[in-house]
């Protein structure tokens, strides 16, 4: 593809001194392959930004060093800002197109994103001179618009970039003619850092020197392996910023330490690219008080949380109309109401291995360890009036308790067919408060709980309880070890069967149950097939 520093053809000249101040134009083998270069100002020959959104301070216009032409754009990377300059353009569906660019400098991104659309990234860790970066992707079925990027990396310095361009197969535009409407972002946090599609080895350091290490502020900056894009943080500035700028396929690492602050994360992953937020124990995500904030509101689908710890919020993690996201390893603990809860139709998302204790800080009814749907009383505000339909959902392997003040789980009515598998339960410090007697209080229908164990009862083993018309039938229990420990009530208390006739709940006979004041189970016990 001819750019402007290869000779054009004499035959050309008006047509591309008529573009030049767009960069709307630019031409490969001759007249019959004319090929549009979407993005407006492509080369910054205008001067200034215009047609780019730009992180605040951070970004400019120069004229030298250039790659071609008489300007570039130069980019100042900061400790909490990786200088971000971004483009929102029109484009057609279902329609392969490729983005290059030429940069200098270190850890130097070049990318898309856009509903729908395969994001894709290329970047260098180190470009001393001019180097091309070149990345394809495809739009999805339904997208009109991408948003394509530039920026460096936290505390990595300045970077420059020219000659971006934006071609689509065939010369495709957004209508599959020739488009000069590129239209800048209207925010500069409408793009991030992608996936790499053609990246470089995932040891790439920051440096070119092994002894070399980025600023301390700045994390062990971005690495690439075979999932994406790995954004190593090791403060809550750092934190904010990936989370902002975070996209499919990308991994989040956090480094030992505290993270002062309640996060939100919007961006969502998908099926083959999940989001993953990562660290160790020693990770610690914390609050100011028991008393407000979540730790982690998880609004978007196909994320994974993974290791590390919440602590001293009103709400530990909370998921709202969230799906295909897993919930695995954390530590939470020290939360003034319930420790995990997955809320407003989160559906088929995995809650295992994780720990949770010491909940119910600021209020005892409310301190669940995990917490599937929401109260009818509550539909109203959580799920526009309908049942909270929260299904499908497996909490799996749980150490849960001790001094969690109400339920280790409570499954709510208006939610369907999940799994509680696997789970350890000890109620010491459980409080009695909001009617809480038991481990488990199962208020949905069709739930499979089996293999769990459970230590110190407070007064039930397991209770099912109906509180909404057709609600808390169906449900199944095998194989659980119960040691009431001398606790009043029954080892299965399951409360009026009147509404299941056709649809009973079932306690098979491979449970075990011993300690049980009242006796094991309030319905005749079925044998296992």
């Amino acid at each position: 593809m001819a750019r402007k520093s290869m000779r054009a053809p004499a035959w050309t000249a008006a047509l591309v001194l008529g573009a030049a101040a767009t960069g709307a134009l630019s031409l490969t083998g001759g007249a019959s392959a004319a090929t549009v270069n979407l993005l407006g100002n492509p080369g910054f020959e205008t001067g200034d930004l215009t047609g780019w959104t730009c992180d605040a301070g951070t970004a400019s216009v120069v004229t030298a060093p250039v790659h071609s032409g008489s300007h570039a754009l130069a980019g100042t990377a900061t400790a909490t800002d990786d200088a971000q300059c971004a483009q929102t353009l029109s484009v057609q569906p279902n329609t392969a197109y490729t983005l290059s660019g030429w940069v200098t400098g270190d850890y130097v991104y070049l990318g898309v994103t856009g509903a729908g659309t395969t994001a894709a990234s290329t970047w260098t860790p180190s470009a001393t001179g001019w180097q091309q970066l070149s990345t394809g992707f495809t739009t999805g079925a339904s997208t009109t618009s991408v948003t394509v990027y530039v920026h460096g990396w936290y505390g990595e310095g300045g970077y420059g970039a020219d000659d971006l361009d934006l071609v689509g197969a065939s010369g495709a535009g957004a209508s599959g003619s020739p488009s000069a409407g590129a239209s800048p972002s209207a925010s500069a946090s409408a793009s991030a850092s992608a996936s790499a599609s053609a990246s470089p080895s995932a040891s790439a350091s920051p440096s070119a020197s092994a002894s070399a290490s980025p600023s301390a502020s700045a994390g062990a900056g971005p690495t690439s392996g075979s999932g994406g894009t790995t954004v190593q943080v090791s403060n809550a500035s750092q934190l904010y910023q990936a989370l902002n700028k975070v996209v499919p396929g990308e991994t989040i690492q956090l480094a030992a330490g505290v993270y002062n602050g309640e996060f939100t994360l919007l961006t969502g992953g998908t099926a083959a690219a999940p989001i993953t937020l990562e660290g160790p124990a020693g990770a610690v995500i914390t609050g100011t008080g028991v008393d407000s904030a979540y730790g982690i509101h998880l609004e978007a689908d196909y994320w994974n949380l993974q290791g590390f710890s919440v602590t001293t919020f009103q709400k530990g993690v909370v998921l709202d109309g969230a799906d295909h996201d897993t919930v695995n390893g954390l530590s939470v603990y020290n939360i003034g109401d319930e420790g995990i809860h997955l809320r407003s139709f989160s559906s088929d998302d995995t809650v295992e291995n994780n720990d949770v204790h010491d909940t119910g800080k600021y209020d005892a009814g409310y301190g669940e360890g995990i917490y599937v749907g929401s109260a009818n009383s509550n539909w109203g505000q959580y799920s526009g009036g309908l049942p909270d339909a929260s299904d499908d959902d497996v909490i799996s392997g749980n150490t849960l308790g001790p001094n969690i003040a109400a339920e280790n789980i409570d499954i709510k009515e208006g939610t369907v067919g999940g799994t509680v598998e696997g789970n350890s339960f000890d109620s010491a410090g459980e409080a009695g408060a909001n009617s809480a007697v038991a481990w488990v209080d199962v208020k949905g229908n069709d739930y499979t709980v089996t293999g769990n164990t459970g230590a110190d009862a407070y007064q039930q083993g397991f209770l099912v309880e109906q509180l909404w018309p057709g609600d808390g039938c169906g449900n199944s229990f095998a194989d659980n070890t119960l040691n009431m420990t001398g606790a009043p009530g029954y080892g299965f208390d399951i409360t009026d069967q009147t509404a299941c006739a056709s649809v009973p709940n079932i306690v098979y006979s491979s449970n075990a149950v011993t300690g049980a004041g009242s006796g094991v189970s309030t319905v005749p016990i079925t044998p296992d097939s």
